[in-house]
């Protein structure tokens, strides 16, 4: 089953409106929301208030830890201001680089994100529009699994902003979960995000990458989709078995520059594609770059992100080398 996503978008999740834009001062209009509160027992991940220049792109992270119990999270909603927010995502940190509450710019002047992934990522969403409908989790899980929330488990709020207006911006952004008791929960979920690593698309000419991450472990995919920006050509996404047989899992010939805002998710039913450790996903990003300039990130990405189960703990791979916590 294929849907078309918007999950890196600003217009994904519920559709808040500001009440109106509010001139703070010259050049300053203000867009911060009041968001719904959680589902009853949940919990709500606020983002500190945030500034964009006028003409920018930027992104920010914002660092936290979870202080309370293992729990288990069955709902997901992303919040954040329309029409600006490229994502807003709720990741796992495997380092202490930074304290929580840190609010830093990134990626680092390298040009490269750190190495996380998401927490929480959408699976099975199925709504008209293809988007969440207001107060739709995007956690359409089957029975009995949830997503774990570790005690102690550090976690950034990634949020990526564009404005293409001439004034600074003044935003905010939420997270709102809702939780199922540990003692129901019969199968922990978990994001996969495999990542290129670091870009270089030259001007002017068609670029290749091509990478593959190996699964440590055995697991039943729900959910794939594969993101790049406006200079994709196609994706795909092959599973590859040690027998030497491959299977196409993913595949979008005609990349179009929307569905940087409209990735095209596949979902499985439970079953229905089992992964066994030492299989490896491959993936080929292609780029028809006709801009003057060398192209990098986050002009660019090349992410194959999903959920699977049994599995406790997101799974990041960059370049091929697998991180967990």
């Amino acid at each position: 089953m294929w849907l078309s996503l918007g999950l890196w978008a600003c217009s994904s999740g519920e559709q808040v409106e500001p009440e109106e834009s509010t001139p703070l001062e010259d050049g300053v209009v203000d867009l911060r929301m009041d968001f719904p509160e959680p589902p009853e027992g949940g919990m709500q991940f606020l983002s500190p208030d945030l500034e964009v220049p006028p003409y920018s792109e930027v992104l920010f992270c914002y660092y936290g830890i979870w202080e309370g119990e293992d729990t288990g999270v069955n709902y997901m909603l992303p919040l954040s201001v329309p029409g600006f927010t490229h994502h807003n995502q709720l990741k796992a940190v495997y380092d202490d680089r930074y304290p929580p509450g840190s609010l830093v710019q990134c990626p680092d002047p390298g040009g490269s994100m750190p190495v996380y992934a998401p927490l929480f990522e959408a699976v099975g969403i199925e709504s008209e529009g293809a988007v969440a409908l207001p107060e739709q989790s995007w956690l359409q899980l089957p029975e009995g699994v949830a997503m774990k929330l570790r005690h102690g488990q550090r976690w950034v709020m990634d949020l990526h902003y564009v404005n293409t207006t001439g004034d600074t911006l003044k935003v905010n952004a939420a997270v709102n979960l809702g939780t199922l008791p540990i003692d129901q929960v019969e199968n922990w979920a978990a994001s996969i995000q495999f990542d290129s690593g670091e870009l270089h698309i030259p001007p002017g000419q068609e670029t290749v990458v091509d990478f593959t991450c190996v699964w440590p472990q055995d697991v039943t995919l729900l959910s794939l989709l594969g993101h790049m920006h406006d200079h994709g050509s196609s994706y795909e996404i092959y599973w590859n078995k040690p027998d030497g047989s491959s299977d196409l899992l993913y595949n979008v010939p005609e990349w179009e520059p929307g569905h940087r805002e409209w990735p095209m998710m596949k979902s499985y039913d439970p079953g229905e594609v089992q992964v066994r450790a030492g299989d490896g996903f491959r993936t080929i990003c292609k780029w028809d770059n006709d801009s003057p300039v060398e192209l990098g990130y986050p002009e660019e990405m090349c992410t194959t992100v999903g959920v699977a189960y049994p599995l406790e703990d997101p799974i990041g791979c960059f370049g091929g080398v697998v991180v967990q916590p």
